[in-house]
């Protein structure tokens, strides 16, 4: 599959697989250092939000500046902001709200940065007939460095009781990682003026994006949920630090064989198909886990969702790829939609991050977490709901769309 690929797409894919590396434990092992030193979820909430609102104003800024150079230039340089932020976090003292609000903000503010720009680079440097092979093969990276680098990383710190050498390592990756990107080519880029008048026009005119919007909303909230308790919620069920890395390697190798042999078979015409048995599945095994706060039902969700949840997203991003190439009727305009897109995604990611600092939930009182639960297995169906019905869906004999 990879010969297949052209020569910007093999080098983006080359960089995904390395900062694949980093990124699969970036986000819960900064949750676990501030667990660690704080023992409140109410702490990683605050780190949360200012992350979230870093975000946004990174997004902003990204915006701006892939309207003056190259998606892969603006990404490099958001990259190596990551690995700087990496080194503040390691640095400050969590236990006090100013370290917290800093380290969230910088954190948040290289990955506004870096996720605006590799969602312009996506659509520029992968030929629309190769998104699903690559989404599938980047995928299948993914799933390969989800088993391996999280046990490692703890284990690591499980038996030496310190954050600092994965940090360092987390560093050395990234920096790597932004070798490929120098060697992507002909992305040219004009200095044109930013429309964000006539995206909005053309997302009032357009329900298809309308309704994407509002999926990513949702999508938002599930994000949010991920990011300030989940992995907490799973450490306190598996008692250790090593436990969950262990849980975690089985259910990620597991998730790696079922979800690439049936991946790979995803296209476009049947990715309703799979989105909605996928989402059917997540709701029902999410709903059972939160009704039932045990090792068993924490087995079974995590076996059934870590398949269900790869193939929902491949068929989830081929749907909404499909849904930007059809009503976005400027190409250029697409790094000013990617903005736009970013406000209903903060908007949904504050409501749980706003909950858990105000409430600061414990395992002690866990009606919360539960409810936490219980949100994040409804989400699939509701997005599901939301976009089954967009054109670009239901026109499955439209030429342009590609079985």
């Amino acid at each position: 599959m990879f010969k297949q690929f052209s020569r910007n797409e093999k080098f983006f894919l080359l960089h995904d697989a390395v900062f694949l590396i980093p990124l699969s434990i970036i986000g819960i092992f900064v949750n676990f250092f501030i667990w660690d030193k704080t023992n409140s979820l109410s702490s990683i909430a605050l780190f949360q939000i200012f992350c979230g609102i870093g975000i946004l104003i990174g997004a902003f800024l990204s915006t701006f500046l892939l309207n003056r150079a190259a998606p892969n230039t603006v990404r490099a340089a958001g990259v190596i902001l990551t690995a700087v932020s990496i080194g503040i976090i390691s640095l400050l003292n969590p236990e006090t709200s100013s370290s917290l609000v800093l380290s969230g903000f910088v954190f948040g503010f290289d990955i506004g940065l870096r996720a605006q720009a590799y969602k312009l680079l996506f659509t520029k440097a992968i030929e629309v007939h190769s998104r699903e092979k690559f989404l599938t093969l980047d995928k299948l990276f993914s799933s390969i460095i989800s088993i391996v680098v999280p046990f490692i990383a703890a284990y690591t710190v499980s038996k030496t009781g310190d954050y600092t050498g994965i940090f360092v390592l987390m560093i050395i990756f990234l920096v790597v990682s932004v070798v490929p990107l120098l060697f992507i080519s002909g992305l040219n880029v004009a200095v044109t003026r930013l429309a964000f008048g006539e995206v909005l026009d053309e997302i009032k005119r357009e329900k298809d994006l309308k309704k994407t919007l509002t999926a990513k909303f949702f999508e938002g909230i599930q994000i949010g949920i991920d990011n300030s308790v989940w992995s907490i919620i799973v450490l306190s069920i598996v008692g250790s630090l090593q436990g969950w890395g262990l849980f975690n390697t089985i259910f990620a190798a597991l998730a790696a064989i079922v979800s690439y042999t049936i991946g790979k078979k995803i296209k476009f015409s049947n990715s309703k198909f799979v989105f909605a048995i996928m989402a059917v599945i997540l709701t029902v095994v999410g709903l059972l886990f939160a009704s039932n706060f045990n090792f068993a039902s924490y087995i079974l969700f995590s076996f059934v969702s870590g398949i269900a949840t790869n193939l929902f997203d491949t068929a989830f991003q081929s749907i909404e790829n499909k849904i930007k190439d059809r009503k976005i009727s400027d190409s250029n305009s697409l790094d000013e939609y990617n903005l736009i897109e970013e406000v209903p995604v903060f908007a949904g990611k504050m409501i749980p991050f706003l909950v858990v600092f105000i409430f600061n939930p414990t395992f002690e009182n866990d009606l919360l977490l539960r409810l936490f639960v219980a949100v994040i297995s409804i989400i699939p169906l509701l997005i599901f709901s939301i976009l089954s019905d967009v054109v670009v869906v239901r026109k499955s004999d439209d030429p342009f769309i590609e079985g």
